[in-house]
């Protein structure tokens, strides 16, 4: 029932845009009525070319709403969303291109670009610009959305940031096809390309999430995948639990510290959440555990190998010191050039046998993870055993012993 869910919305400049006496660019909107729920955020680029994309991303959601309302009015229209989800859903995000250019050549018409906007700009861009061309430009910007309706759910999206939907089973995935092509470094897919219906992404789905977020890539880059989670969680226990005074106030704070402490960029997160359903914390997936122990594999088999060098170099070096020794005993004439000899290697036994000491700590500090890692591996693939979710096999890594388990600690020299 989409009454038990709530709409909600908010973005906040960010910490380097105020230093900078620069405008928000990022701008959330939400709407919700009986028979659908819809969460967007766009992000303007931060480009000198894209001078007006803070009104391009309010544009972007303002138009976004109004054709969801548009394209889904009435029963027969979310009928045929349901029967053809392709067809609909690109239909929408056709209608979107489309209104957001003619909004957009509107504004530039009824707020014709200025000379200080101009100031900055290559000569050739304020030329086109002033011949009536590539004004979309200028508005530069990207979207994303999420749409709930009575058992059915979709996502649009173009450019960068991140969708986060939790399932009831708590498993917290990002639905919507990954750019990997159009979206790397500080380069993004945008609305105003000339071919922005080609670039744009969607999922959809009949079941719906407990909670969905939307949110700009000024949020997603201040967390990784874990911390991202763990942040929607706390944000959908606000939205249950709290006023509505409280929960503003709590998101608005939250906002600040992730652009502060984090990307810096300007924040904007849009969310649908169901109220009465348990929003479950984020429980690591078979296959994070399986990350998590490669990289420690890696650091264990790197130890491991650094270990065995030294013992073999300590082994080396003893035996270059009982010869020395030996030699000394019975060589009274070369003694003073021996003990000169003798006393380097013995500084260089010390030094060695620091760093075995130091690599011995870190290879049982590292086994003992691994060990624990292997355990939580084995819970976690139970977990989902359970529930019904695949299970990332790497049975090559779980079947592996440390070195370390079967050594002894290496013998002191007396």
């Amino acid at each position: 029932m989409l009454a038990d869910y709530i709409a909600y919305s908010a973005h906040q400049i960010g910490a380097s845009h105020r230093s900078r006496n620069l405008p928000c660019e990022d701008f959330s909107a939400n709407y919700m009525d009986e028979k659908i729920a819809v969460a967007v955020v766009s992000d303007g680029h931060g480009d000198t070319n894209c001078f007006r994309s803070a009104k391009g991303a309010e544009i972007a959601c303002t138009v976004a709403i109004d054709k969801v309302k548009e394209v889904l009015c009435g029963e027969e229209a979310l009928a045929a969303l349901k029967c053809s989800p392709d067809r609909v859903i690109t239909e929408l995000e056709k209608c979107i291109i489309h209104n957001w250019n003619e909004k957009v050549v509107n504004d530039a018409r009824r707020r014709p670009f200025t000379d200080a906007e101009y100031e900055g700009l290559d000569e050739h861009v304020v030329l086109t610009l002033k011949s009536g061309s590539k004004q979309q430009k200028v508005y530069g910007c990207t979207l994303l959305m999420c749409v709930f309706t009575e058992g059915f759910w979709f996502g649009i999206q173009v450019g960068d940031g991140k969708c986060v939907a939790c399932a009831p089973n708590g498993l917290y995935s990002q639905p919507i096809p990954a750019d990997n092509d159009g979206c790397v470094g500080n380069r993004s897919t945008s609305i105003c390309s000339s071919n922005a219906f080609e670039q744009f992404r969607y999922c959809y789905g009949t079941e719906i999430p407990v909670a969905v977020f939307a949110a700009s890539d000024g949020v997603d880059e201040s967390f990784d995948e874990n911390g991202l989670n763990k942040c929607y969680y706390t944000l959908a226990s606000w939205l249950r639990t709290l006023p509505e005074n409280d929960y503003r106030k709590n998101i608005d704070e939250l906002l600040g510290r992730i652009s502060r402490g984090g990307s810096g960029d300007d924040v904007s997160i849009a969310c649908i959440v169901n109220r009465k359903a348990e929003v479950k914390k984020p429980y690591a997936t078979s296959s994070q555990v399986a990350d998590k122990m490669y990289e420690l594999f890696s650091m264990l088999k790197d130890a491991e190998g650094r270990y065995a060098a030294l013992s073999e170099k300590k082994k080396e070096t003893d035996e270059g010191k009982r010869k020395l020794e030996e030699e000394a005993a019975g060589l009274e004439k070369l003694l003073s050039d021996k003990k000169l000899v003798l006393e380097d290697k013995r500084r260089e036994l010390e030094s060695i046998e620091k760093n075995i000491e130091s690599i011995t700590a870190q290879l049982r500090q590292i086994t003992g993870q691994f060990a624990n890692a292997k355990e939580t591996k084995r819970k976690v693939d139970e977990y989902w055993k359970q529930l019904g979710v695949e299970i990332y096999d790497n049975s090559e890594v779980m079947n592996y012993e440390p070195v370390l388990s079967a050594a002894k600690e290496p013998d002191r020299p007396v």
